[in-house]
């Protein structure tokens, strides 16, 4: 372990980060997609960042118009019933389960359509005094462009986009004097490291001084849309990383240990990531624009230079703690081979979830042909049909399905779905554990390298992210 000592559940960094303003941008593209996740995660922070000093403005979803934007899980939906068994035969799995409703946040500023989001983040970044501090906080998804670092985006409602070389030029119209962080848990957000660099994709560090914090690399999806919101205790990194800075989990429990590292009683954001990094059993491989500088720094002579273990590197102490929880070898070959090992595992359990997925369709198809030969109204959309408690037709309809052979087949597959798509999640969040070691043990050793090689602009470069992200 890092540190064995654990926070006491509801303490609160005696010295929070020094706050400024803070912009809180979260939601779906589209109400499918906008799951209950992303607004439980918004809902939590809109309470907690004022708390640790900062002035928020918040957007989300559809703003302040009339409407739904939130999609989530009803736990409450009856397993059994007619319209139940309807929506498992014309619809997705579990679809009978979905509620819609709009979103809870308040003081809402506006949507994040982006013609109108755009604006009002340049308004209020021109306004910034110089040496101000910004804290950009999304929560929502992202996509991924054929230039990563410049065109993998923030989606937005409508559905809308911000790339990253859009984002850069709204950062822009901050004074050169702003500090600007960003906390980016998107999938593919890995991407957005970028923006520590003036144009993005460059070498030469913004005029602003810019940093931030990625849940994932720029070619892969993240945690952080499930759709339930009952009481859940997520695994994405807005999760891991705020809760460090709280004190205490969402749940108002104990953390995992103390991410106060150099114990001076107050948590960094460096050290929220990095506690984050120790800590989260998920399927991100997060990031830090200090992190993605030295691997960019890295040159290619140096790729094989023998270095000895780099044991006092915090990226050592990371990796020597993921694999001891796991029973894992820090030695390479060892790694490659557990690496390997899982992927394979991992792949089965891909194969025996397609399958499932594969007899749901075969029987839901089979089904909708056998009940629209008997009842032809039921070509329609199921939302196009209004039934009534009692209707004898529905009645009729369910009672068929109660009988058939075929139905039963397709329920048992509809509960054997969630477990197996579970399983596969599980599997692939243990591989990641895997390449974090293998990632963590990179760093270190150029941590290492670019202390013997690195010239003095390169050193004052570093130093100025690692300020930054000190926050």
């Amino acid at each position: 372990m890092i540190c064995a000592v654990t926070m006491l559940a509801g303490a609160v960094p005696t010295d929070a980060p020094a706050g400024g303003k803070a912009i809180v941008i979260g939601g779906g593209p589209r109400l499918g997609e906008s799951q209950g996740q992303i607004e439980q995660n918004v809902l939590w922070l809109q309470g907690l960042l004022p708390r640790l000093g900062y002035d928020v403005d918040m957007y989300f979803g559809i703003g302040n118009e009339p409407g739904d934007d939130v999609v989530y899980l009803d736990p409450n939906v009856p397993e059994d019933g007619p319209l139940t068994a309807l929506s498992e035969v014309f619809g997705e799995p579990g679809a009978s389960h979905l509620r819609y409703k709009r979103h809870a946040v308040k003081d809402v500023l506006g949507s994040t359509r982006e013609e109108e989001l755009t604006p009002a983040l340049e308004q209020t970044l021109a306004g910034l005094a110089p040496g101000s501090q910004l804290l950009l906080v999304f929560n929502g998804h992202g996509g991924e462009g054929n230039n990563v670092y410049a065109e993998n985006t923030l989606d937005l409602w409508g559905p809308s986009a911000i790339t990253v070389e859009e984002l850069d030029r709204i950062l822009d119209r901050a004074p050169d004097e702003t500090t600007i962080r960003y906390v980016l848990p998107q999938c593919f957000s890995g991407g957005f490291a970028s923006l520590m660099y003036q144009p993005p994709g460059n070498r030469r560090l913004s005029t602003q001084n810019r940093c931030g914090f990625m849940s994932q690399e720029a070619k892969r999806g993240a945690e952080g849309c499930q759709l339930g919101i009952e009481n859940v205790e997520y695994r994405d990194y807005t999760t891991y990383f705020f809760a460090a800075l709280a004190g205490r989990s969402r749940q108002g429990g104990p953390l995992a240990g103390d991410p106060d590292l150099n114990h001076d009683g107050r948590v960094s954001l460096r050290e929220a990531h990095w506690y984050t990094l120790r800590t989260a059993v998920s399927y991100d491989l997060s990031r830090s624009t200090s992190e993605v500088f030295l691997e960019d720094w890295e040159p290619r002579a140096l790729r094989d230079a023998p270095v000895p273990d780099n044991t006092r590197s915090v990226y050592w102490q990371i990796a020597a703690d993921v694999a001891a929880r796991h029973g894992w070898s820090l030695k390479a070959g060892e790694l490659a081979a557990r690496r390997e090992e899982l992927r394979r595992q991992e792949q089965a359990l891909e194969a025996r979830k397609e399958q499932i997925a594969g007899d749901i369709e075969a029987l839901q198809k089979l089904l909708r042909k056998q009940l629209i030969e008997r009842w032809p109204q039921l070509q329609r959309p199921l939302d196009e049909l209004t039934w009534k408690e009692g209707d004898p037709v529905l009645a009729a309809i369910h009672a068929y399905l109660a009988a058939s052979p075929e139905y039963a087949q397709l329920r048992d597959a509809l509960r054997a779905l969630p477990a197996a798509e579970a399983a596969e999640l599980d599997q692939a969040r243990l591989k990641t554990q895997v390449e974090k070691v293998e990632r963590m043990l990179k760093l270190a050793r150029l941590e290492a390298l670019f202390e013997r090689h690195a010239g003095e602009r390169e050193r004052e470069q570093l130093r100025r992210l690692v300020g930054c992200e000190e926050g």
